[in-house]
């Protein structure tokens, strides 16, 4: 009984050791851990892609503070697969997030994975031709698939028809409609930094304009700014999001709303829909 009791102790010295051992590696590991993270930095060549089903890309990770390479995994391989070097294959359509990492610290990419959109809006046009004479692409919220923008004719009234990919087909998303575009060349302007197209016009007998802003949400077109001023029997002024919602505003308001919203935008001649031009636009 005594040698059991004389053992105890030193069982209970052994066992505190390899935890306090257990302990020092653990805090020393953590710390190196830390201390590595600190010193690494990973950078992507993007942050988002579009690519389309079927195509393949390489993603590169720019690794400083270490010599390790990163390691690649993506967040649905179903749609997109990534391997050890970094190279992406789209499989099927959606959105995956394609992440490298290395002592870590992780870099991230948004990847997502379309239809061949080129080659539907050209079959589109060329199976439209007749109704739609004039077009231009663009990628009007800078996600996903570009919109294809439309029209018959310019003149004093433009309207204006956007289209967008949906699966594998092409779907309506809206129409607008400006004043003043030319009618030879018809063209549209499209305000970047608010992701929207922008449309002007004036309206006749009472002295008045107004403009709008139009904004991509999901597959649907929608209006997103809108600003009008009358001037008889009297000056008025009006802003909102749409015309039927817009308030009553004095004149600063409404300069201050028109100078933050409809300001900077960039103007974009459309291209005329023959064959010619669309096997350039589309190659």
């Amino acid at each position: 009984m005594k040698k059991m009791l004389k053992r105890k102790p030193l069982r209970l010295l052994v066992i505190c050791a390899v935890i306090c051992a257990f302990i020092t590696t653990s805090a020393v590991s953590a710390h190196t851990v830390n201390a590595a993270a600190r010193k690494t930095s990973v950078k992507l060549n993007y942050t988002s892609l579009v690519l389309i089903k079927g195509k393949a890309f390489n993603l590169k990770a720019t690794v400083k503070g270490t010599s390790r390479k990163p390691s690649w995994s993506s967040s649905r391989s179903s749609v997109a697969a990534v391997n050890r070097n970094g190279r992406i294959t789209a499989r099927n359509y959606g959105t995956a997030t394609i992440s490298a990492r290395v002592n870590g610290v992780t870099a991230r990419c948004r990847v997502t994975v379309v239809a061949n959109y080129k080659y539907l809006y050209k079959k589109f046009l060329t199976s439209n031709s007749r109704n739609i004479k004039w077009f231009y692409m663009l990628n009007v919220n800078k996600s996903g698939v570009p919109e294809l923008i439309t029209t018959n004719s310019g003149g004093g009234i433009t309207s204006y028809n956007v289209y967008t990919i949906r699966g594998t087909r092409v779907v309506k998303a809206g129409s607008y409609s400006a004043r003043g575009i030319n009618s030879s060349r018809p063209f549209f302007y499209y305000v970047s930094r608010h992701k929207c197209l922008y449309a002007s016009g004036w309206t006749n007998t009472i002295g008045g304009t107004w403009g709008n802003l139009y904004g991509m949400s999901g597959y649907k077109l929608v209006h997103r700014y809108h600003a009008r001023e009358a001037h008889y029997p009297k000056s008025v002024y009006y802003t909102g999001r749409t015309d039927s919602s817009a308030r009553k505003v004095s004149k600063a308001s409404y300069v201050k709303f028109c100078n933050t919203y409809f300001k900077g935008y960039s103007r974009y001649s459309m291209k005329k829909n023959t064959a010619s031009i669309r096997n350039q636009a589309f190659r």
